[in-house]
């Protein structure tokens, strides 16, 4: 697919899908992560990393 985007074959590419996997975490002070005023919540606090994923992308995709 990688080769493919490259090549052009496939046209523009306008969408990305993550998907995060796993138990809710328990550990930190207080469980801090399941205070949405503490944390932000499970969207503020993880979803970065997946925004920082796709930021780092090659540039010939």
């Amino acid at each position: 697919m990688k080769e493919l985007a490259a090549a052009g074959d496939v046209g523009e590419i306008v969408m990305a899908r993550l998907y995060r996997g796993g138990s809710f975490p328990s550990h930190g002070i207080d469980n801090w992560f399941a205070d949405i005023a503490k944390s932000g919540g499970v969207f503020v606090d993880l979803s970065i990393h997946d925004f920082d994923f796709l930021r780092k992308r090659p540039s010939v995709m």
